[in-house]
Parts: C-alpha cells; sequence; structure tokens
C-alpha cells in the first residue's frame, strides 16, 4: 500500500527543505522508488512503503548532535555552523535541534492538513513549550520580524518539532551552499532541487548527493559572484550529474551577514535542466574545468556571473566568451605559472557554449 505525505505549506524554502528531510530518511532505508509532485509551494510525495523512522536512532547524526551540544562541531554539524549567519545563535539552533531529533520519531507528521491542524504560522506559537522558531537559513523571508505600519514587530514563525526537524535535515543534507567571503563578512547562497512538476524519487536522491557546503575564500576583490554565478560554480566543481529522465527545478535564496547585520533575500525558483546539461557536457569535453571555474570565482567571479546568466536566461554567447578569454588573460598576465593552458581550452569551452542555445530551447 503506497503512502502519501504532504509538505505543510510553511513557503517554498521551508517546503522543499522539509522534503529533503523526508528523502534523506527514505535513503537511509534504501527507499528510493516513488514519486514527488509539485503542488503550488507544497510537495506531494507518494512512497510503495511508509517511512522508518527507527533508523534515526541509529544514524550518525545523533551522534553529531550530541558532540555539538558538547561545543564540538565536526562533519555536517560544522558545515552547518560555516552557512549559519546568526553566529552568536547557533548553539541554540543546535540544542534545539537535537532536541526536535530526539522526538522525532514520536513527533513525525507529513499528514495533509498538518499545518491547520498544528496551527502554525506568524504569532501562532506562544502557548509553551514544544515549538519552533524557523531561523533564516530554513526559511528564508520568515525570520523573526514582521512589517506592521511603519515598523517591525517581533512575531516568530512558529512550526511543530517535526517540521523544524526536517526542515534542518534537508538543509544539511539536502541543499547545495556556496559560502562567499567578503571583506565584512560573508554571502551564503542556497540552493535546493525540486520538481518542476513531478520527478522520481530515485532523481531527486541523486540530485540530493550535490548537497554540502563550497566555500570561496577570496577577499580583497570589489566584485563577487551573483545567483548565477554561484550556481554554475557549484554545478561545476561537484559531481557530474544528468537527470535526463526528468525536469527539475531549483529553489535559490541568498543569506548574508555584514558584520553584525544579518538578512535573506526573497527566494527564486530557477529551471536548471539546461544548465545540468551544459556542466555534463562541458566537464566531458574539458576535464579542466573545475579548475577553470574556480579560477575564475576567486578572481574573476563577473566573467562567472556572465556565463551562469547566459546559460539560464540566454543571451550573446560570443559577449560571454570574449568576457571569460578577458579573464583568463588578465590572470595569465598576473599570475602566470600554468594559467595560460587555460586559455586554451576557450575553443572547447566556446563550442560547447553555443550548443547549449539549442539545449536550452529543448
Amino acid at each position: 500500500m503506497s503512502m502519501r505525505y504532504y509538505t505543510p505549506g510553511h513557503g517554498v524554502v521551508p517546503d522543499a527543505l522539509i522534503l529533503h528531510g523526508l528523502l534523506k530518511i527514505l535513503h537511509l532505508n534504501g527507499q528510493v522508488e516513488g514519486c514527488v509532485e509539485n503542488i503550488g509551494e507544497r510537495f506531494l510525495a507518494e512512497v510503495p512503503d511508509g517511512v522508518d523512522l527507527g533508523v534515526l536512532e541509529r544514524w550518525e547524526l545523533g551522534e553529531l548532535l550530541e558532540l555539538a551540544r558538547k561545543g564540538v562541531y565536526v562533519g555536517k554539524i560544522k558545515e552547518l555552523q560555516l552557512s549559519a549567519i546568526d553566529i552568536a545563535g547557533f548553539k541554540t539552533w543546535i540544542s534545539r535541534l537535537a532536541d526536535a531529533y530526539n522526538s522525532l520519531i514520536h513527533m513525525f507528521d507529513l499528514s495533509e492538513h498538518h499545518r491547520e491542524a498544528k496551527r502554525e504560522g506568524r504569532g501562532r506559537g506562544r502557548r509553551g513549550g514544544g515549538w519552533y522558531t524557523l531561523y533564516l537559513p530554513i526559511s528564508s523571508v520568515f525570520g523573526k520580524y514582521v512589517g506592521k505600519g511603519y515598523g517591525l514587530s517581533e512575531e516568530a514563525y512558529i512550526v511543530c518539532g517535526s517540521c523544524f526537524a526536517l526542515a534542518t535535515i534537508g538543509y544539511i543534507y539536502g541543499a547545495l551552499k556556496v559560502r562567499v567571503d567578503v571583506n565584512r563578512g560573508f554571502t551564503v547562497f542556497n540552493f535546493v532541487f525540486i520538481p518542476r512538476s513531478k520527478m522520481s524519487v530515485r532523481n531527486l536522491l541523486l540530485l540530493q548527493r550535490l548537497g554540502g557546503l563550497l566555500w570561496v575564500r577570496k577577499r580583497g576583490i570589489s566584485a563577487s559572484l551573483n545567483m548565477a554565478g554561484a550556481l554554475i560554480y557549484a554545478l561545476s566543481v561537484g559531481e557530474t550529474l544528468y537527470v535526463a529522465s526528468d525536469t527539475p527545478a531549483v529553489v535559490a535564496w541568498i543569506t548574508e551577514r555584514s558584520d553584525n547585520n544579518q538578512r535573506s533575500h526573497r527566494p527564486i525558483v530557477l529551471d536548471v535542466a539546461a544548465s545540468l546539461r551544459f556542466i555534463a557536457k562541458l566537464k566531458l569535453e574539458v576535464p579542466q574545468w573545475p579548475k577553470v571555474v574556480d579560477v575564475l570565482a576567486t578572481n574573476e567571479p563577473t566573467a562567472l556571473n556572465a556565463l551562469g546568466e547566459y546559460v539560464l536566461f540566454g543571451g550573446d554567447p560570443y559577449a560571454v566568451v570574449r568576457h571569460m578569454l578577458s579573464a583568463l588573460r588578465g590572470q595569465v598576465s598576473r599570475r602566470g605559472g600554468g594559467l595560460h593552458r587555460f586559455v586554451a581550452f576557450m575553443e572547447k569551452i566556446t563550442n560547447v557554449l553555443l550548443m547549449s542555445e539549442q539545449w536550452s530551447s529543448k
């Protein structure tokens, strides 16, 4: 008998992360069959068998959280710390996550009318214990404050422990995060794959393998990566994955810290089928591409931004080629060494780039 699980409807970012939290638990049990459907800003997962939550008692995340409670951050928890823009509040996040994780086996709930039944939402949770605030990285626009009149009032967006635990698990294991250091802080570009309409559980789990943290540590340059450039960078330096039989999209949002200030940008949903095909072909034709893209990301990010914008939205491929060629030649003149060989790859890169016009139209 198949089981149906609905994400609660907290918004596209929390729901995408809750979906990936569910997918991760399915993966731990070896459950890879089924499908996921996009139903507005919610997702419906239909799988042959129910979720076996007993695996949580044996999973390494429980041990990592116990270490984190003692102030020892390693593995995936260290990645989460580096992605968190509320540095002072991270210890609280971990403590709350440990509580929710330990209770998830009893609290798990992805029923169709979960949000209404639990009365989750903005400012609804001041009714005693058992409620959790969605932190900015796992909620994007919800945060802790809401505009009222001409000011801000403190009204946390409250969810149950099941939603909080699944969203954080999804962020840890399902979100692809690119942290870019800047002079007064850092920016985190967050990406999580979702079905544009409908996808198999197996293919979403394949894309989930890209999840994790990438760190661009270069400081001192005035320009930086934008969303499009960060996406191309993330897809280029990670595993080469191309899901031919399904049409994925990606939820993308930015979190930033500058001095003691933090903020989150409104999320967007991007069609990434052409981007995945482009990167797979590029890495096949130019195996050195990950090294080229690393040089561009840390030294000439605007060239990578131009490439990303072209692959996502179209434009003039020759202008992109000129931009990239100029950037690489500039690096050769400044740094020398073996960088001159990167310029020689531009012919193959150009050929693949021109082919992407055909891919993006399909």
